[in-house]
Parts: structure tokens; C-alpha cells; sequence
């Protein structure tokens, strides 16, 4: 309890300041904690409850983050995020955990830990989100999460399985089990007159198709992609793109995106 004003002699402003104590607790509970890595089985003892969280790498506090619903999830979603990068895994990560009620959701206390702790990873763009078709043209700063951790375009497939699949069939499959962004043309309808357009441009390619064969399990995401390009009646008329954070594929030709790698068209690509 605090006297925080004085108007006068017999007048004052009291306020009740819960939120210093909380922040102190909260802090020193945290420190209690072990971070244990990020695996499944540690992972399988989280609480599907709101909490905040923190994630280490190289024995350092990287990033705080906060669950509204389910930390669970949200670890979940992280894991997964490290997955299919170069440069880093999963099990070189690890975490701690404090679940809250939601009542105290109204302080802000992953702000408290950010603002403490000073994580790297909250400021470098670290985070499960796609950022959306507008800022695929966005400059990346060379200390930028997605720059340092870029996605792997090898990363294996392992639950398509072998046989025949039409090429929308397949792409939807491969965003699914790709552990990071994969966008591409005809995916969604939009809702501009020019996303209806560029839908229904990608469905006239798709449904002229060849049927598509996966002769093996655990085929690339690159693999994977270049068997159902290569599936299309104009192939060259489409042009795969890798990304530091995410891989496009969309029906252009020698269009520029920074921090660019082209996968296709390119002479050097092999199924």
C-alpha cells in the first residue's frame, strides 16, 4: 500500500501496488525452475493450462512466450518449429514452464520476464506464425531468427507414403508434414478479386495434371515439390522459391524475393 500523491495537508491519492510483489514472485518462482530440453516426453508433462514459459539454447534465456489456453500447445508448436531447419535442432533447445490462472493475464507478466530477462529471440522474428503473401518481399536483418535457423528443404516426408496422388492431393500433404511454411498458389481462394483470379488460374493447371507416383517413403520436401511441378502442363511456367523462414510456389516467372535460393525453374534440380 502505497501513498503515491499528496494534494494537501488532509488530501492524498492511495493506490494498492499488487503488481511489484507479483513481479517479484513471479521472477523468483521462475528461477526455481530447471529447464528441462524440449522433447516429447517432457513435453507429455506440461499442462494443457495458460502459463508463460521460457525457452534456453546454449544455456542462455532466448525466448519468453505466453500461453492464453494451453502452454502445451505452444511448446508443441515451438518444437516443431525447430524441427526441419539448418543449423539447429530441437533437442539442443530446452524450457521451463509456470502455469497462472488467467486472472493474472491482465498484468502482463511475460512482459515482466521479456523486459528482465532480455530473451534475443522475441526481437529476431522466432515464432510459429506465417507472416502472409504482403511481406514475403521483406529484407531480413542478417541476425534475424529465419536467417541464422533457415528452413531445410530436405527434410524428410516420413508419412506420405508411396503411391498415386494428384497434385493438389499432394501439396496440401506436404504442407502438412513440412515443419515450417510452405505457400502456395491455389491453396486458398482469397478474397480480393485478383486472389479469386490467380485460385483459379493454379485449379486450370491442376486439374491438367498428371497423375503423380511417390515410389518411396520419406521423400523431401523438395522431392516432393519437383515431382508435382514437374506434374503440371507448363511447369516452366511455375517457379519454386526457398525463403529463410518459408518456401513458395506460385505461378511466376523470374520473380525476385530477398534472401532468395531459386529451386525451380533450375537446371540443376533432380527428382
Amino acid at each position: 500500500m502505497t501513498l503515491v500523491g499528496r494534494f494537501s495537508d488532509g488530501c492524498g491519492l492511495f493506490e494498492f501496488d499488487i503488481a511489484t510483489p507479483l513481479f517479484q514472485q513471479l521472477s523468483a518462482d521462475f528461477d526455481l525452475l530447471e529447464p528441462v530440453p524440449l522433447l516429447d516426453f517432457n513435453l507429455a508433462l506440461v499442462k494443457e493450462k495458460p502459463g508463460i514459459y521460457g525457452l534456453h539454447h546454449n544455456g542462455l534465456i532466448v525466448y519468453i512466450g505466453k500461453a492464453d489456453d494451453s502452454a502445451k500447445v505452444k511448446l508443441e508448436k515451438h518444437r516443431r518449429q525447430l524441427q526441419g531447419r539448418v543449423g539447429i535442432t530441437p533437442d539442443e533447445v530446452s524450457f521451463r514452464c509456470l502455469h497462472f490462472a488467467r486472472t493474472w493475464d491482465a498484468f502482463k507478466p511475460e512482459s515482466h520476464l521479456i523486459s528482465l530477462y532480455s530473451p534475443s529471440w522475441n526481437s529476431r522474428g522466432f515464432g510459429p506464425n506465417d507472416p502472409g503473401r504482403r511481406r514475403d518481399k521483406t529484407q531480413l536483418a542478417d541476425n534475424h531468427w529465419h536467417v541464422r535457423y533457415p528452413v531445410n528443404p530436405d527434410y524428410p516426408c516420413s508419412e506420405i507414403l508411396p503411391g498415386s496422388y494428384d497434385v493438389l492431393k499432394l501439396l496440401r500433404l506436404v504442407c502438412r508434414n513440412a515443419p515450417y511454411w510452405i505457400r502456395f498458389q491455389g491453396n486458398r481462394i482469397g478474397e480480393t478479386d485478383d486472389e479469386k483470379r490467380l485460385y483459379e488460374q493454379a485449379h486450370a493447371d491442376f486439374s491438367a495434371s498428371r497423375e503423380i507416383f511417390v515410389q518411396e517413403s520419406g521423400m523431401s520436401v523438395l522431392r516432393l515439390l519437383l515431382l508435382a511441378i514437374q506434374s503440371l502442363p507448363s511447369p516452366d511456367e511455375w517457379q519454386l522459391s526457398l525463403l529463410p523462414s518459408h518456401i513458395l510456389l506460385y505461378r511466376e516467372r523470374e520473380e525476385a524475393y530477398p534472401r532468395m535460393k531459386l529451386l525451380w525453374p533450375n537446371s540443376t534440380s533432380q527428382i
